[in-house]
């Protein structure tokens, strides 16, 4: 038996047809899969920030193994920076001698002294240009030495004052994360809010698919945002993470307790705070959406039963019509029946098309009204046969309990009657 042709335009049913697809794929074998130029080396963009703010742009991609001999990197720490920017999921890790940030925006190894920095691949769906990338780098160090300036007033002048370089830099790129996540956010509410009042006088295809992409967006959204929450949470649990992030401390072989994390935590709980307002907000323009996705279904649902209905009645008049015109038609033939020079054959056989087809509509407008009670109002039939019987059960159960106490109020009095006469009787004997 000769098996179908698998195509990879064709959509597969079946898991035969999907395992059938699946080995021609693997089959097709081409040059690009036998290169291994650059798998040891991460593609993409990367710039160094430096802690004193001096930008470079190597010109050779970074060799992935001089990353884990330079910052204390595993192998499967690498997963996140080696996969394009679109599928990567955001994460928090803390390691021996750097902080490893994913977000939706950057990919980026913290060390105490430096900010390596991988931007997309130009060459797979580049979400920035060259330029756009340069500006986010700018933000980076101005966000950095605002937070330098506010550790230097609040602390005093020297050593003493000067906050980590690492944790300037960590709460740089989150809080350019938080801060695209809201906007983004508020975006959306702003777009679906003006979209609403529109719905009100009728639901069109632009107004559709512009709900559809808000719908998508959110989505993604409220899924980045919440993988990223998890993450820094996740930190937030381990006190050995935390105190790990000290990076300046490490590189200084200052010892410090595996409880003091005072400043770590507290970075970590603000944006971790920031990340669940973001997400709550989400979350409801989400429910927002699908309780707009449910109505506009229910109208649409109801406009489709009006045409039904619309349909069904055309239907049955021009069913109705057809009785009378084929009765027409039977006596328009030029065939001699006889009852051409009859008195009353007209009256008669107008009145029997008359009557035929008011039968039919009358008939058919009967079935029609009598299916759509049946199916609309079924729901509420048997809701009102459920109440009606509750009720009938509640009053049967009132009328016991009353003929009960009755009950018991006439045996009561009746002995309260008797008490008396026997008590007479043992008067009258003593």
């Amino acid at each position: 038996m000769s098996r179908p042709e698998h195509g990879l335009g064709q959509m597969t049913y079946t898991r035969q047809d999907l395992m059938g697809w699946w080995h021609k794929a693997a089959r097709e074998l081409s040059p690009a899969d036998l290169s291994w130029e650059n798998r040891d080396h991460l593609r993409g963009r990367c710039t160094i920030i430096l802690s004193d703010g001096e930008v470079t742009k190597p010109e050779e991609p970074y060799s992935k193994q001089a990353l884990i001999d330079e910052f204390g990197l595993q192998p499967r720490d690498l997963r996140a920076l080696d996969a394009h920017i679109l599928d990567v999921r955001p994460s928090l890790l803390v390691c021996k001698r750097s902080i490893l940030l994913c977000t939706p925006i950057c990919r980026a190894v913290i060390s105490h002294d430096r900010i390596v920095l991988f931007g997309d691949d130009p060459t797979r769906l580049p979400l920035c240009s060259e330029e756009e990338q340069d500006e986010l780098v700018e933000a980076i160090i101005e966000i950095s030495d605002h937070l330098d300036v506010i550790a230097r007033s609040t602390l005093g002048e020297g050593p003493a004052g000067k906050a980590p370089f690492e944790f300037r830099a960590l709460e740089s790129l989150l809080l350019l994360t938080v801060r695209g996540f809201k906007i983004v956010s508020s975006n959306l509410e702003a777009r679906v809010h003006k979209i609403i009042p529109q719905l009100r006088f009728g639901v069109s295809p632009a107004e559709l698919k512009e709900l559809l992409e808000s719908k998508r967006t959110i989505e993604d959204c409220l899924y980045s945002g919440r993988a990223l929450q998890t993450a820094v949470s996740a930190v937030l649990g381990e006190d050995e993470d935390l105190v790990g992030m000290y990076l300046t401390d490490k590189f200084n072989k200052i010892p410090r307790d595996v409880e003091d994390h005072q400043t770590a935590e507290l970075l970590l709980e603000y944006y971790e705070r920031r990340l669940d307002e973001s997400n709550e907000a989400a979350v409801r323009m989400s429910s927002l959406l699908s309780d707009i996705d449910s109505n506009i279904s229910l109208v649409l649902a109801s406009t489709r039963v009006k045409l039904q209905n619309l349909e069904l009645q055309t239907a049955i008049t021009t069913l109705a019509l057809g009785a009378g015109t084929a009765l027409a038609g039977f006596f328009g033939m030029n065939l001699v029946s006889g009852y051409e020079n009859h008195p009353v054959a007209f009256y008669y056989a107008v009145g029997a098309g008359v009557g035929s087809m008011a039968a039919i509509m009358l008939i058919g407008w009967a079935r029609l009204v009598r299916a759509r009670r049946s199916q609309l109002f079924l729901g509420n039939s048997l809701r009102e046969r459920e109440h009606h019987r509750m009720s009938a059960i509640r009053a049967s159960k009132r009328r016991e309990r009353r003929l009960e106490r009755l009950g018991c109020d006439a045996v009561a009095a009746k002995e309260a009657n008797e008490e008396p006469l026997g008590t007479k009787k043992n008067g009258t004997e003593m």
